[in-house]
């Protein structure tokens, strides 16, 4: 077994403030939690998170390629849970209370290094959850054990736990080692064939999915929705167990822009490409996007050009996209004290899809944090609808989907309640040799139910590919 002074520079000073820590707590009569950061050599974090996820029962992972940055989070500490409509601020009132009287050393403070929380929460808390969502919950928000941030060219090491009057601060320093060598232990190679075949099972009809949306159409075009989105789902099963690490290292090829995630809970892996930000927060200073209306990329780029200004000039398109601009910046204004956004919209070109994009950004009025952000904005227009009471009631009704987690927020934020949050889109829940793929799409009163449908094939196309070994 490693000793804990392979991963820490200076064992005395760590150890002190465990010491410290569990002095705190026999004073305060009650656990107290212990942070410690500080700068590591470069790390491989998709391995890290791979062997993460088969030595613990939970990990995340989350990655901005074109950004050159990247957090792993490997067993828990502490799990925050949340029920309901309040989940957002159960969550915010739990986070608060655990950073009281808490020991936290970070001297580099770097963005994204020091205890911080990951994770999500659920589409809809009113739905009955399926056995395919189980362990996940309407809001789980996990501090990590072993949390690694790789920023540029630094990377950072923290380690978190909660100490009690009766632990032993030399015996927690060993476990929390023992768990970080294992994670640098190179794992076995996997016995994996070159080309995994699978099956694909669309979990509802495509002749029924068409007759939702043309029903819905014809509501949102009657004047009873401004816009419903309306998901669909697909079971793909394997020859043998899709490999998490593989599909995270194809998606960040893939789709440098976006953001990669991965969430595991037990066998359970939640793991995507999203275009879609929901928010980020950094010093007061808070971004956001719309994201509505798609089209495919051309092969060429003279198709491409011309496929991106039918978007740009599409009406139908325009009119779902100026709705969630509007809505977006209705939200968050009951919690700003400004917001920007841009008259027009923009392309967002990713490797199979383009779409149309408005950047919102502005300032968070104070008191406030990021899951105020979260519980104003979810859900968006574009991934419910508008109004918004009116258009989930619908989904629930006619959808026949256990979302879960699926177009939902998903992220982490620190102990200033700074972060980001995105939208899972463009995901899949992974479990063994199966996988369960997600899609939906915006229908306004003009929608085509076989143009929404292969639009849906589209946006599966990225966890399918992702899925395929190579």
């Amino acid at each position: 077994m490693a000793i804990a002074a392979d991963i820490f520079t200076d064992r005395d000073t760590v150890e002190a403030l465990f010491e410290a820590g569990i002095a705190q707590s026999a004073k305060l009569g009650r656990p107290i939690l212990v942070s410690h950061t500080e700068q590591i050599d470069s790390i491989e974090p998709i391995e890290v998170f791979r062997r993460g996820r088969h030595l613990t029962d939970t990990a995340f992972y989350w990655a901005r390629p074109d950004k050159d940055f990247t957090q792993v989070g490997v067993g828990s500490a502490f799990t925050i849970r949340g029920e309901g409509a309040e989940r957002f601020e159960q969550a915010a009132h739990s986070w608060k209370h655990l950073l009281e009287e808490a020991l936290i050393y970070n001297p580099a403070d770097a963005w994204g290094s020091g205890p911080a929380l990951f994770g999500g929460f659920s589409f809809d808390p009113t739905h009955e959850s399926s056995p395919t969502w189980k362990g996940f919950g309407d809001a789980a928000l996990v501090l990590p054990q072993i949390h690694l941030t790789s920023t540029g060219n630094y990377c950072y090491l923290t380690v978190n736990t909660l100490l009690s009057a009766d632990d032993s601060a030399a015996e927690q320093l060993e476990q929390l080692a023992h768990l970080y060598a294992q994670l640098e232990t190179p794992a076995p190679l996997l016995d994996t064939p070159v080309s995994n075949k699978f099956e694909i099972e669309e979990l509802l009809s495509a002749e029924t999915w068409k007759e939702i949306v043309r029903e819905t159409a014809a509501d949102v075009a009657a004047g009873k929705y401004r816009k419903v989105v309306l998901a669909r789902a697909a079971k793909v099963r394997g020859e043998v167990d899709f490999e998490v690490g593989g599909v995270l290292a194809r998606l960040q090829a893939s789709y440098p822009s976006a953001i990669v995630f991965a969430i595991s809970r037990g066998e359970k892996c939640f793991a995507g490409a999203t275009p879609e930000r929901l928010v980020r927060l950094e010093a007061g200073q808070f971004q956001t996007m719309a994201l509505a209306g798609s089209i495919a990329r051309g092969h060429i780029s003279e198709e491409d050009f011309e496929l991106g200004q039918q978007l740009l000039n599409s009406a139908k398109d325009r009119d779902e996209h100026a709705v969630v601009v509007d809505t977006i910046k209705e939200a968050v204004s009951k919690v700003c004290v400004e917001v920007n956004a841009p008259t027009e919209p923009q392309l967002l070109k990713l490797r199979n899809l383009q779409h149309l994009y408005t950047p919102i950004t502005g300032k968070l009025a104070e008191n406030n944090s990021i899951l105020q952000l979260v519980g104003q904005l979810h859900p968006t227009p574009a991934v419910g609808g508008l109004p918004r009471l009116a258009a989930m009631e619908l989904i629930r009704e006619r959808e026949q989907l256990d979302r879960g987690w699926y177009a939902a927020p998903i992220g982490w934020l620190d102990r200033r309640c700074d972060g980001e949050f995105a939208v899972a889109l463009r995901s899949a829940l992974l479990e063994g040799p199966e996988a369960t793929l997600f899609a939906g799409c915006g229908i306004m009163g003009d929608s085509n139910p076989e143009s929404e449908y292969a639009e849906s094939n589209l946006k599966m196309r990225v966890m399918l590919n992702a899925l395929e070994e190579n």
